[in-house]
């Protein structure tokens, strides 16, 4: 007796499904097929918002400044309600180095443990020097261990110039002559 498989993938979720065969004529079924349905996907970092990248955070005599993110685990069965997050902080001592570098051949000066997906770094925390260079980042860790996140959790590394005006302001441009239609309750013309 021999066994035949087939797996089908859908998007992160499986279908394998067991048939059992006649060793001597591979053509002959002996069982229907048994599926097995299971969910194998790895979760994506967290996505890193505020402050925004190589900007600046202006001084504030209160030293409050609130960095969020976003969890992209949510979605996950298996760590929806247990994912934790890590937050980092270093200080770019040197001039012209890359936030990555830093972060991986220095300790941070702070970090915190958070369920949320915000932190508000206050003057209870250590102090920032005004016109200092900062990077951090966040990672994302299962607390049930059921999960495996990529690039082991960690997100992206962002960076900012504490007591800085914002230096990239948004800017949006207008289009003009710009017309929208509804075609159907989900769709429209542009």
């Amino acid at each position: 007796m021999s066994t035949g498989y087939q797996i089908e993938d859908q998007g992160g979720a499986y279908v394998i499904t067991f048939t059992a065969h006649d060793y001597a004529r591979r053509d002959v079924a002996l069982s229907r097929g048994g599926a097995l349905y299971c969910y194998l996907a790895k979760t994506d970092p967290p996505l890193l918002n505020f402050p925004l990248n190589n900007t600046g955070v202006p001084f504030l005599p209160s030293q409050y400044i609130t960095f969020q993110w976003l969890s992209r685990g949510t979605s996950s069965p298996n760590s929806a309600q247990s994912t934790s997050f890590l937050f980092e902080l270093f200080e770019m001592r040197v001039n012209g180095s890359y936030p990555s570098e830093i972060v991986q051949n220095s300790r941070p000066i702070f970090t915190s443990e958070t369920d949320r997906t915000s932190l508000a770094y206050t003057i209870a925390d250590p102090s920032l020097e005004k016109g200092m260079r900062y990077a951090w980042r966040v990672r994302a860790f299962d607390t049930g261990g059921r999960d495996y996140i990529r690039n082991n959790g960690y997100s992206e590394v962002f960076s900012f110039v504490y007591g800085e005006a914002v230096i990239a302001a948004l800017q949006f441009n207008t289009v003009e002559n710009f017309v929208a239609r509804a075609v159907s309750p989900r769709k429209a013309k542009l």
